[in-house]
């Protein structure tokens, strides 16, 4: 993890994969909210919060 984002582990074309965890980050903190990722056991959590209404600022 680097800056609260998994890394890749690519060796090629590291900028062409993956979801577009900057942009759901960065549209979270737009409308108050936040992201968190999880990498653990073979697991990948991904959570984002934004506050109920938030649209409407």
């Amino acid at each position: 993890m680097q800056n609260g984002l998994p890394v890749t582990s690519k060796k090629e074309e590291k900028g062409y994969h993956g979801f577009g965890l900057k942009s759901i980050r960065y549209t979270a903190e737009k409308y108050g909210g936040f992201m968190t990722v999880e990498a653990a056991h073979g697991i990948f959590m991904l959570r984002v919060v934004v506050p109920v209404g938030a649209s409407q600022k």
